[in-house]
């Protein structure tokens, strides 16, 4: 396809995806775009956000290109649109893509816990769609603005009024827990108010477009149950005032349930049974809806807040802030808003937190004993500080546990990561610790990380997250190599490879044997140390053996070893045990190569396609968010490598980076997002397939049966350059393809001609300068 024909295109995006308003995450702007169908998210800049949203279909890649420079300063290549419009492609959100599978019924909710006896979810409505459409049908009423004005007035009446009365309720409460029986009857009401306050955030969420994913029973410590209601999208909403409508919803619905309360609490004679009942249940409802406006995590507060200032992760980027505080130049990459944003946060918990223990030791001191009055202040400290020294303990034999794990043997086939901690379940953010999430407000922002590189190391002509793996330093990074190094006595290795492999890309180490890819990919998991030059992984670096970082990588290897005596799903449970990790994590790793069919059988039982995916998944059981993967399809038949093949594009839809060495031409020109060739060490060459291929500029070959045509006859068509006999065919190579082949149609039937055009194997050969072993 020329430039022309590419800048005439008039692409749209599937008018169902979802694309979400500016937020901040860390130092950066970022947009969430969601594929309904599969529940897979993007998080974009806003460079991409501003060529997502204008490929509407009506436009054509040039004039949206001009509104892009006009907007940049700096025109788009074909290059760069190719790259733009194959990632677009991939994640199928092109319109007229087949979307992959049905529609997710649980709204592409974060991965849970595995239940067990003392906590664990049950889905009580088959149908929570159906459900909230009848409820919020019914409560049409409530949501004008003559009743809904008057409810809100009564709510801040009746904290007006309780605030005045706080010591007859406060009374009242002490009495009712005294009243076993009377205090589980205000438990049982008290449960209801939960109910409804979960039910509100579906309702809110309904009113303004949402749907509400899953209703269902959470049970916790083995006896606490309580409704949750997931809502998804709720951070796509258009209008920040929505989004905090949402979150604060629960809140306003738990003081309209008191409200009926309120007057019987205030004309009912007093009785012994009556008072403590009603004062303590305004009182204790009061509590509870008022500490859900905390800005804590996982409380309402906490994504009311987020909401309000459009920001992702608050509370870890916060957290990020502080350590980047340190450094000057770190803490100069954010603006000046953002420093007050998240310094304040920081400083808002550090008060919270103060105001907590104080609380806690007044108590102390009020409730224990006289002759406990000298230590009681410090009650509360000294809790904290158990708490700390435990969390330390258990973390320090973690740390223990891992550097005793082999390294080599059964568990080769995937590097050992420490026990010290669960990686977060969710994708692309995988550098950032996940935060707990509210389920009634569904605010999980596990989004895959940015679109993938541009088609041209070197350019500066293409949007952050296509030009250098995401402007956005090491945030839309994963690999960066500067000028590596690497000398085997006389043997150069590695002679100053440079490259950078963006988070969420697939990306292809291509190279003669010998040629250094083997030290490459070593160095860069930290099982080698450069002579010389950088490494960074995930900002971090690799050498000497990075344990932190090691939990975030995943290593399959060409000839995995396994415990053959053990079933595949045993030989994952074994494995996911010394990475400290529980039975969850195996079911997951089976569940994502497609062999939970096969969990029963026996390792040598297998087939080589079949033991090829255990060792995809020893890889994964951990949930790494980069995969290195050595010649995973090697010896497979052309079956076995195809369904592989679904598996490798399956995680490459799940945001996780994978760096891919193989012998396979066809394959890497398939599955890769960019390839870099080695040779002698060298970088030879790092671009997109398509860019390689088209940079040779090689003639089509048309092979035409002898009997149908004569060389003669080939040479006097216009357009040719040259005419070959091979075996039984005339091979015609040209650079005019369609005219040529119209012109042999005269001679001979156009099903009877196969056309050849260059191939990223032809691309290798060259730059590797192994054309004579064609």
């Amino acid at each position: 396809m020329t430039t022309v024909d590419l800048l005439g295109m008039r692409p749209a995006v599937r008018p169902d995806v979802l694309v979400g308003p500016a937020l901040t995450r860390g130092p950066a702007v970022v947009h969430l775009v969601k594929d309904p169908v599969s529940g897979a998210r993007l998080e974009v800049g806003a460079k991409e956000h501003f060529l997502i949203v204008r490929l509407d279909g009506t436009r054509t890649l040039a004039e949206v290109g001009a509104q892009y420079a006009a907007e940049f300063g700096v025109r788009l290549g074909a290059a760069q649109w190719q790259q733009l419009l194959r990632l677009l492609s991939v994640r199928q959100l092109l319109a007229g893509a087949v979307p992959a599978g049905p529609p997710r019924q649980n709204g592409g909710a974060a991965r849970r816990p595995a239940a067990s006896w003392l906590s664990g979810r049950t889905r009580m409505v088959a149908d929570a769609p159906a459900l909230m459409d009848r409820l919020h049908r019914a409560t049409a009423f409530a949501r004008r603005a003559a009743v809904l004005g008057p409810l809100l007035a009564l709510c801040a009446a009746l904290l007006v009024a309780e605030g005045l009365w706080f010591g007859e309720l406060a009374d009242a409460t002490a009495r009712l827990f005294d009243q076993p029986v009377t205090l589980c009857a205000a438990g049982v009401v008290l449960w209801f108010s939960l109910a409804a306050h979960e039910l509100a955030h579906g309702l809110v969420a309904r009113a303004f477009g949402l749907r509400v994913a899953e209703i269902g029973l959470r049970r916790y410590a083995g006896f606490m149950t309580y409704l949750y209601c997931e809502v998804e999208d709720v951070q796509f909403l258009a209008g920040r005032g929505r989004q905090v409508a949402v979150a604060a919803a629960g809140a306003a619905m738990n003081l309209v349930f008191l409200l009926p309360f309120w007057p019987v609490w205030v004309l009912l004679p007093g009785s012994a049974q009556a008072v403590p009942f009603f004062g303590g249940l305004l009182l204790l409802g009061t509590a509870m809806a008022l500490l859900n406006l905390v800005p804590l995590p996982p409380l309402d507060g906490y994504k009311a807040l987020g909401y309000a200032l459009g920001t992702l992760r608050l509370a870890t980027e916060s957290r990020a802030f502080l350590r980047a505080a340190r450094r000057r130049a770190s803490r100069a990459a954010y603006p000046p808003r953002l420093r007050a944003v998240y310094g304040g946060y920081a400083a808002l918990c550090v008060l919270l937190a103060a105001a907590a223990l104080t609380a806690l030791g007044l108590g102390c001191r009020a409730e224990l004993p006289a002759s406990w009055s000298p230590v009681s202040p410090w009650l509360p400290l000294a809790a904290v500080a158990a708490a700390l020294l435990l969390r330390a303990l258990g973390l320090r034999a973690a740390a223990r546990r891992t550097r005793s794990a082999p390294v080599s043997g059964p568990t080769a086939s995937a590097a050992p990561a420490p026990a010290a901690a669960v990686p977060t379940p969710v994708r692309p953010d995988a550098g950032r610790p996940a935060e707990p999430t509210a389920t009634s407000t569904a605010t999980s922002t596990s989004a895959s990380t940015s679109a993938s590189t541009s088609a041209s190391a070197g350019s500066t002509d293409a949007p952050e997250a296509l030009m250098k793996n995401g402007g956005q330093g090491s945030q839309e990074t994963a690999v960066v190599l500067d000028g590596v190094c690497k000398r085997y006595g006389e043997v150069r290795a590695l002679d100053g490879v440079s490259l950078t492999v963006g988070r969420g890309e697939f990306f292809g180490v291509l190279g003669p044997n010998g040629a250094g890819k083997t030290t490459l990919v070593e160095i860069v998991e930290g099982m080698r140390q450069p002579d010389s030059g950088t490494v960074s992984v995930f900002g971090e670096s690799p050498w000497p053996r990075n344990l932190g970082l090691m939990r975030r990588i995943g290593v399959q290897t060409q000839t995995s070893a396994f415990f053959t005596r053990l079933t595949a799903w045993e030989h994952l449970e074994t494995v996911a045990a010394l990475h400290g990790l529980g039975r969850p994590a195996a079911h997951r790793a089976l569940d994502a190569v497609g062999l939970a069919d096969k969990a029963r059988s026996r390792v040598d039982d297998l087939s080589g396609g079949q033991r090829q995916r255990l060792a995809l998944a020893t890889a994964l059981v951990h949930d790494p968010d980069l995969i290195f993967l050595d010649e995973p399809t090697a010896a497979l038949d052309p079956e076995a490598r195809r369904s592989l093949w679904d598996v490798l594009r399956t995680l490459r839809g799940q945001g996780r980076t994978i760096v891919y060495t193989t012998h396979y031409l066809d394959e890497a020109e398939a599955l890769c997002d960019r390839v870099a060739i080695i040779a002698a060490g060298r970088l030879a060459a790092l671009d997109t397939p398509t860019a390689l291929i088209r940079s040779l500029a090689a003639p089509a070959r048309l092979l035409v049966p002898a009997d149908r045509i004569t060389p003669d006859q080939a040479r006097a068509i216009e357009g040719v350059d040259r005419v070959l006999v091979e075996g039984g065919e005339v091979v015609i190579e040209t650079h005019a393809a369609n005219r040529v082949l119209v012109a042999v149609g005269e001679y001979v039937d156009m099903d009877a001609v196969q056309t050849r055009t260059a191939t990223l194997e032809d691309a290798y050969l060259r730059l590797t300068g192994s054309e004579h072993a064609r």
